[in-house]
């Protein structure tokens, strides 16, 4: 499992909704988030080679995104985490 906090321009460019759907596509569990300190932070579980290509995806963002710092740790657990992947407010 990883926990994850972005920052940069990564509100307003469709952050959390292209992470929830590479996720998605990456058969992972989690959630992603909006900060009220314009980051985007979450939660993500899955296989070792899922979750490696889903940091790649992190480090960069969609389009229009500007990824100043990827803050991504590994953690124990993550069978509690929601499946299908999920976008909070």
């Amino acid at each position: 499992m990883i926990a994850f906090r972005i920052t940069g321009l990564v509100q307003g460019v469709n952050f959390r909704s292209s992470t929830a759907s590479k996720a998605k596509e990456l058969s992972l569990r989690g959630w992603v988030r909006n900060t009220a300190d314009e980051a985007v932070e979450g939660e993500a579980s899955g296989d070792a080679s899922s979750l490696q290509k889903f940091r790649s995806f992190l480090q960069k963002g969609p389009p229009g995104a500007q990824v100043d710092k990827a803050d991504i740790t590994e953690k124990s657990g993550g069978d509690d985490l929601p499946s299908p992947f999920a976008v909070r407010d």
